[in-house]
C-alpha cells in the first residue's frame, strides 16, 4: 500500500487494439465510433525490436499479439514512467497453438517436450515478454476466469490503481484456437486490447475519459448480449474472450 488516500476513478491515458479490421487504436476508434466500415482483415504481428534475437524466437502467438497492443499504449508514457507500472494480463483460453503442441507431445512415445514449449504453455509468459521488451519492473499478475476473465481483470487492474495508486498496464487478449482443438473450444477471432491506467487527479479528465467501478445495476445487460452489440464487429466476436472489451472501447470511442 503507498498511504496515499484511495481515489474512486483511473483515468484511461492511453489505448492499444489489435484485432481483424480493428489494427491499432485509430482505426478500431473510427470503425467504434461508426466512422468506418468495419472490414476484417488478416493481421500478421511482426516480432517485437524491443526484444533480443533469442527471444524474438521464442515468442508464442499469445505474447506477440500481447506485446503489439502494450507497445501502442506504452507509446504515450515516458520511459522513466515504465518502470513504476504494474501489469495485468488476461486471457481467457491462453495459447490455444501452444497447448495442441504440448497435447500432441504428450501423445508421443517417448514424451518430449522442448523447454521453450514448456516456457510458453504458462499463462504468465506474455507479461514476461513484455516486462523484459519494455523494462518493467513493477507487480505483474496474469488472470484466467473463463468467460468472466475481461471483467475480473479489469476490475483487479481498478483496484491497484485506485487503492494502491500506482499506473497500471492492463492487457487483454486471445487468439485464435486451433482446429485440433475445436472440439473443446470453438475459435473465435483473435483480440488483443491494452488500456495505461493511472489514479485520477481532481475533476480534470483525461483524452480518452475515465473508468469508476459501481454495483451492477438490475436491469443492467447480461454479459451474454455482448455478442449482439451493434454493428457487425459485433456479430464477429462472441464476448466471453478478451473480446468482452469491445462494449468499454465502442463507448470510450463514442465519448459516451
Amino acid at each position: 500500500m503507498s498511504g496515499q488516500p484511495a481515489c474512486n476513478r483511473a483515468d484511461i491515458m492511453s489505448i492499444g487494439v489489435l484485432a481483424p479490421g480493428l489494427d491499432g487504436w485509430p482505426a478500431a476508434r473510427a470503425v467504434l465510433a461508426g466512422e468506418a466500415a468495419f472490414v476484417p482483415a488478416d493481421i500478421v504481428v511482426p516480432p517485437s525490436p524491443r526484444l533480443a534475437a533469442a527471444e524474438r524466437r521464442r515468442l508464442n502467438v499469445n505474447a506477440r499479439w500481447a506485446l503489439a497492443v502494450a507497445s501502442e499504449a506504452l507509446a504515450a508514457a515516458s520511459e522513466w514512467e515504465h518502470g513504476a507500472l504494474n501489469c495485468v494480463f488476461a486471457s481467457a483460453d491462453g495459447d490455444g497453438d501452444v497447448l495442441a503442441q504440448t497435447l500432441a507431445a504428450l501423445a508421443r512415445s517417448p514424451v518430449v517436450l522442448s523447454p521453450t514449449l514448456f516456457h510458453n504453455s504458462v499463462f504468465n509468459a506474455p507479461a514476461g515478454y513484455c516486462s523484459s521488451a519494455h523494462r518493467l519492473q513493477g507487480a505483474s499478475t496474469s488472470v484466467c476466469a473463463a468467460e468472466f476473465t475481461f471483467g475480473a481483470a479489469l476490475v483487479e487492474a481498478f483496484d491497484q490503481v485506485t487503492v494502491d495508486s500506482v499506473p497500471v498496464l492492463f492487457v487483454a487478449v486471445d487468439t485464435a484456437y486451433p482446429r485440433e482443438l475445436a472440439a473443446v473450444r470453438a475459435s473465435v477471432p483473435s483480440f488483443a486490447c491494452a488500456l495505461l491506467l493511472r489514479p485520477a487527479v481532481g475533476e480534470a479528465r483525461s483524452a480518452h475519459g475515465s473508468i469508476a467501478i459501481a454495483p451492477l445495476a438490475t436491469d443492467a445487460p447480461s454479459h451474454r448480449d455482448r455478442a449482439t452489440a451493434p454493428g457487425a464487429w459485433g456479430q464477429y466476436w462472441r464476448g466471453d474472450t478478451a473480446a468482452a472489451a469491445l462494449p468499454l472501447l465502442a463507448a470510450i470511442a463514442r465519448r459516451a
